[in-house]
């Protein structure tokens, strides 16, 4: 076993993906056959976002279809999943210098189970829980909590974010997949050499690059979840790039893993 449990980003793009076998989804199936059974699953999706910071704590978690307009054969899709109350107040209890509050009313949304139902389809007997990201916090403060909570790797939990680098639906080419927007492209190329090299510093100032990312960030609650991913990163280990490819004009599909 190895000291930590590896960290993930991922895009979540469409809800289709749920029912559709892409390359996307086949490099998820080849990632989970290639990991070990973690103890829980530690999920922050941008689609549960919320004031002040609330960790899901239910034992009888429901798949939550947020998302509207879609065929009706992807809200048939059910993820069974279990929840444990007994982790959430252990990780409430260990962040004692944070306010965090449990959560009985929410989900596990589709940034989350549309990846899971691929990446773990036979662990339904693992807990998976979600951390919702606090609207008032800064960029730093985001960071920061995330250095708090990376001590759950080495206790074998899979701590995953769901978002992406680029992510601009209202400028989208529906009409076709292979389209890329330069603007679209040159902001992917330089977030993910600041992830290679470590640049913590820009990424958190990225408002101050906001005139040049505007369209490739026109709001920031799918971009939050990066931040995260410098917190549990050490030094010692690697970011590793895997569905590298932006579709649509405007939509980020890469993704990444820490180990």
């Amino acid at each position: 076993m190895n000291k930590k449990y590896p960290a993930f980003f991922f895009w979540h793009g469409s809800p289709m993906n749920a029912i559709l076998d892409t390359t996307f989804s086949s490099e998820w199936k080849k990632i989970g056959r290639s990991l070990e059974k973690p103890k829980a699953i530690i999920s922050i999706s941008a689609h549960f976002e919320t004031h002040g910071t609330y960790i899901t704590a239910m034992e009888s978690p429901r798949t939550l279809y947020d998302f509207s307009w879609f065929l009706e054969e992807l809200y048939q899709v059910q993820y069974p999943m279990k929840w444990s109350e007994k982790i959430a107040n252990e990780i409430i209890q260990t962040l004692n210098d944070e306010e965090i509050f449990p959560d009985y009313s929410w989900g596990i949304d589709h940034g989350t189970w549309t990846i899971l139902k691929f990446l773990f389809p036979d662990i339904w007997d693992v807990p998976v829980l979600q951390i919702s990201l606090d609207i008032k916090k800064t960029p730093q403060e985001h960071f920061h909590f995330a250095k708090k909570i990376a001590y759950l790797r080495e206790q074998w939990y899979l701590i995953m974010w769901s978002g992406n680098i680029v992510h601009n639906l209202y400028k989208m080419d529906w009409y076709d997949e292979n389209h890329i927007f330069p603007w679209a492209k040159e902001v992917n190329d330089e977030v993910k050499n600041m992830l290679l090299s470590w640049d913590i510093q820009t990424l958190l100032d990225f408002r101050k690059l906001w005139s040049k990312y505007d369209m490739a960030i026109p709001t920031r609650e799918h971009f939050l979840p990066l931040f995260y991913i410098y917190g549990v990163k050490s030094e010692d280990e690697k970011i590793v790039f895997f569905n590298d490819a932006i579709v649509n004009g405007s939509l980020s599909m890469t993704s990444f893993i820490i180990k």
